[in-house]
């Protein structure tokens, strides 16, 4: 069932929903990056070798994050789309909180495994809110806003840890105070916390009205066509008219069960949620993520000698392409974009494998931000637009949570396997095997991705 049509330009509501919805996504990209810089400080903190440090550390979040994509469909079906982003606002809330006051590695593990379970949630309901909510004018643009909330979020831990680690290292050698140094990361995950909950309590006060199309469904029409005259400006009489008619195609759409294995066992949308499936497998498994993850150590091991700066030079470049596909997205269509960006992924990591091969630290320098730029102008904003486009309203929660877990679990793989790829293999051979995988994807999306554009 289409989305209701009416509205024109971003209205105030929108706006101001959109913007609490989109630091769902900051919180989920803050938390990915927040222990890029403080990572080994906090293993000293609670005395984790080198081996269970990234247990702790790395893998409850992404753990958390697999559980959280799973369980949103459910959520979003049965608290609607906002009830379950505040669900998310909250658990993100409590689970940096206990990160950051954690006495022991067991409550810092729990504290992860909730931000992870939070921001999981996130991932998915983040994108079906603003896409169900905004009109198919601006869909395009408030996806491209969220993923660059979330490229924000990245940045924005980059440059907390950079910052605050520089005022501990300071302030501990004025004060004699070497200690210090031991527990200066908290104040990371206690930021997140606090804006986390900030956010929480706007959303209560009714910034982010529930999707008309979530009402409709329910048979609430006219909280659907207030929520249509709230967040797209049009009459009462057009907005009345588009519920009913939302609620209509709605009804029609809705008989039968919306399990992921009933959904696979129908013809009609098997080949669509595989189709999303293997395309948020393939934005997982690019690895742009260990460009922001793991930025520090691959430039250290070509041989850059400030590797936190040249970490937050990738955030930037991952931004300025965000910036880059609210241009090219409705120009060029969502099918020539994902083409385009996975190509030049791909020639940008089989670029920084012959760099790390020659000793050419500042062509690699250049090179890991340009592929970056291009992750950013397609491969990683248009899937999560397009599990909107590309799946009908009835089993739109289900499929975007299967597509956005296949996703964590991709992000996972490499993120545990990574380190060790570059330990066998080198910088060289762990970036010509992600450029292949790049090309792989290019590949894909050229034999079975639909244009969705106008869907």
């Amino acid at each position: 069932a289409a989305a209701p049509e009416g509205g024109g330009p971003l209205t105030v509501a929108l706006g101001a929903a959109a913007a609490i919805a989109c630091v769902g996504s900051w919180l989920f990209g803050y938390f990915g990056a927040c222990i890029n810089i403080p990572l080994s400080c906090i293993g000293n903190t609670f005395g984790l070798c080198a081996n269970t440090l990234p247990l702790f550390v790395v893998t409850m979040n992404d753990f958390g994050g697999l559980w959280g994509a799973v369980c949103a469909g459910t959520a979003a079906e049965a608290l609607g789309r906002s009830g379950a982003l505040r669900l998310s606002l909250l658990i993100c809330a409590s689970g940096a909180a206990l990160c950051g006051t954690a006495t022991d590695v067991g409550v810092f593990a729990a504290g992860r495994l909730m931000t992870g379970l939070g921001s999981g949630l996130a991932s998915m309901l983040v994108p079906l809110y603003v896409g169900e909510l905004a009109p198919p004018s601006m869909r395009a643009r408030l996806a491209v806003t969220s993923r660059a909330a979330f490229v924000i979020g990245q940045v924005s831990a980059l440059s907390a840890g950079t910052l605050i680690k520089s005022a501990a290292h300071n302030g501990a050698q004025a004060m004699a105070l070497g200690s210090l140094e031991m527990f200066w990361w908290r104040p990371i995950f206690m930021l997140a916390a606090g804006l986390a909950a900030s956010s929480l309590a706007m959303s209560s006060l009714g910034t982010t009205p529930e999707t008309a199309q979530w009402l409709a469904r329910r048979g609430r029409i006219a909280a659907a066509a207030r929520t249509l005259r709230q967040t797209r400006g049009v009459s009462h009489i057009d907005a009345d008219n588009e519920a009913r008619a939302c609620a209509e195609a709605e009804s029609s759409a809705t008989a039968g069960s919306t399990t992921l294995v009933d959904i696979l066992r129908n013809p009609k949308y098997r080949r669509l949620v595989l189709t999303g499936i293997g395309l948020s497998a393939f934005q997982a498994l690019s690895g742009a993520n260990s460009l922001v993850f793991f930025t520090a150590t691959i430039f250290k091991d070509v041989g850059v000698a400030a590797p936190e700066l040249a970490a937050l030079a990738t955030g930037a470049a991952n931004l300025l392409g965000c910036i880059t596909a609210l241009f090219l997205t409705e120009r060029l269509g969502r099918r020539a974009l994902l083409m385009g960006s996975f190509g030049g992924m791909a020639l940008s990591m089989g670029a920084l494998a012959v760099a790390s091969t020659v000793g050419a630290p500042l062509v690699a320098v250049a090179v890991a931000p340009l592929a970056l730029f291009f992750f950013a102008c397609g491969a990683g904003p248009l899937p999560y637009l397009m599990f909107t486009e590309l799946f009908p309203a009835k089993i739109r929660a289900t499929a975007a949570s299967a597509c956005t877990a296949a996703n964590w679990l991709g992000v996972s793989v490499v993120g545990r396997n990574f380190l060790p790829l570059m330990t066998a293999c080198g910088v060289s051979g762990a970036f010509t095997v992600l450029s292949c995988v790049c090309l792989a994807a290019t590949s894909y999306v050229f034999a079975f991705v639909p244009e969705t554009k106008g869907a």
